[in-house]
């Protein structure tokens, strides 16, 4: 539901009104000399105001200041980017944004003596940030002379009708200056080639159909699927990220809104219709400067806006007998290198395609001793360091990770963790021991891909006879 804005007055609102609602926003000192105007002394109090500067001053000051910058946000036209904003910085100039990686798995075994390492030693997080400074400083200058108020006095409405003329154009101004700023960051994020491009078919041209609409909006579904599951893939800092639904922002021109039908762009979102333009946003495409763009899907993380210095400081021009107003505005505007960002565009040379790299071979199983060597046999006695890795095509996927078995052993301190970690008692008596080494990166469904080898076993077997164990004798009955 949209925010209620209430208005200390609207702009039909008759001078009496106007001028007792700046005297309940006024000093004490004003409030003693302007009494509360009535029908019977408003022309009096008019001649206060305006025959005494500090009077005229302070009437100013607050129709501007504090019932003037309410007014215009009702008034003037507004950037459809500011949902984006964070609100006020209230110290400092800078944000800070900080994105963490996923923690690294390790094998549990309950066989093994955690050291001094694994328990206080520190694990490297993978971690980046990004820094946000302001990148805007401006202000817009306001004159009002007496002139004009007083020409405001000579109409019954003419006070609210004054500070809505006077607060839009400054008002508009900033909004679009904003606006025009914030949106041009697309262009420069395009170049410097931040976003994840999809190509799309061309659903702004007139020659457009059914079918082109529907495979972007199938597209926009799979895409909106997708960044609910971690990946690296969609954010141009390659950090592992996922969007939930309800944070979607689709960035769409006219032209494409106008050829996606609401119902099923809903229903592309799973959301009700009704809902559907709260996560569309429609900005004119040249405003963007993008080649080939059709829609833009992100998130509301994406811009980073926030406000450092937002409001008006005034003085008098003794000489032209004017009053200066100057709204000053300064303001952080980037974009998050962290956030999901898809372009889906028609231009094919923007296109980025997700390199698969299934699992195709496997290494072939390497033993190697205490000392480094890699051995063919194994001695009782003694353990080893078994190594294996899955082969991907292209090489280097991250899905080279595979899993040890053990057989044909007869010692039950015979053991193989999943680190690699091979133990050979001396009481092994069996005369070979073969590893598998299994892939853990294939699909599902998929064959598995594995190798063995096997291990013949030398040195004297070590006979524990009768039992290792120490039994406990019965207590004697009685």
């Amino acid at each position: 539901m949209p925010e209620k804005r209430i208005r200390p007055f609207r702009p039909n609102t008759s001078n009496l009104d106007a001028m007792n609602a700046v005297r309940g926003l006024a000093t004490n000192t004003y409030q003693d000399r302007i009494p509360e105007t009535t029908k019977a002394n408003i022309q009096s109090n008019i001649r206060n105001i305006m025959e005494y500067a500090p009077n005229r001053n302070e009437f100013l000051d607050a129709l501007v200041n504090r019932i003037g910058s309410v007014v215009a946000r009702n008034i003037s036209w507004e950037n459809p980017l500011s949902r984006f904003k964070q609100g006020m910085l209230a110290y400092g100039d800078t944000i800070e944004e900080v994105q963490l990686g996923l923690l690294r798995a390790k094998t549990y075994d309950p066989r093994r003596e955690y050291l001094e390492g694994d328990i206080f030693g520190q694990e490297p997080n993978e971690a980046q940030s990004s820094f946000h400074t302001i990148t805007r400083q401006e202000y817009y200058k306001l004159t009002v002379n007496e002139a004009m108020l007083k020409r405001a006095f000579l109409e019954d409405t003419g006070v609210a009708s004054l500070i809505g003329q006077l607060m839009e154009q400054p008002t508009t101004s900033d909004n679009y200056d904003e606006f025009t700023q914030t949106i041009g960051l697309l262009s420069e994020f395009y170049k410097l080639g931040g976003f994840h491009a999809v190509l799309v078919p061309d659903v702004a041209s007139n020659e457009s159909g059914s079918e082109e609409s529907k495979a972007l909006l199938r597209t926009i579904r799979m895409l909106a699927d997708k960044l609910q599951f971690i990946s690296r893939n969609y954010n141009s800092a390659g950090m592992p990220t996922f969007a939930k639904k309800e944070d979607l922002v689709l960035i769409v021109s006219p032209e494409v809104n106008a050829a996606l039908d609401v119902e099923a762009l809903a229903a592309a979102f799973n959301i009700e219709r009704t809902d559907a333009s709260m996560l569309t946003l429609v900005i004119q495409d040249e405003d963007i400067d993008i080649p080939g763009f059709q829609a833009i899907l992100t998130t509301k993380d994406f811009f980073v806006m926030a406000d450092t210095l937002l409001e008006n400081r005034n003085a008098d021009n003794p000489v032209a007998l004017v009053r200066n107003y100057f709204l000053h505005h300064h303001s952080i505007l980037s974009i998050s290198r962290f956030a999901p960002a898809i372009l889906l565009t028609t231009n094919e040379n923007d296109t980025i395609e997700i390199i698969s790299t299934p699992v195709t071979g496997i290494e072939p199983i390497v033993a190697t001793n205490p000392a480094g060597e890699t051995v063919t046999t194994f001695e009782r006695g003694s353990y080893y360091n078994i190594e294996s890795d899955a082969i991907t095509t292209p090489v280097g996927g991250v899905n080279n990770g595979v899993r040890f078995e053990l057989t044909g052993a007869t010692s039950d301190l015979t053991f193989l963790t999943q680190n690699g970690t091979l133990n050979v008692p001396s009481n092994e008596a069996a005369t070979k021991l073969t590893i598998k080494a299994i892939a853990t990166g294939t699909e599902v469904g998929e064959a598995e891909i594995s190798t063995t080898k096997s291990y013949n076993l030398t040195g004297d077997v070590l006979t524990i006879w009768p039992n290792p164990r120490v039994d406990t004798p019965a207590p004697a009955a009685g």
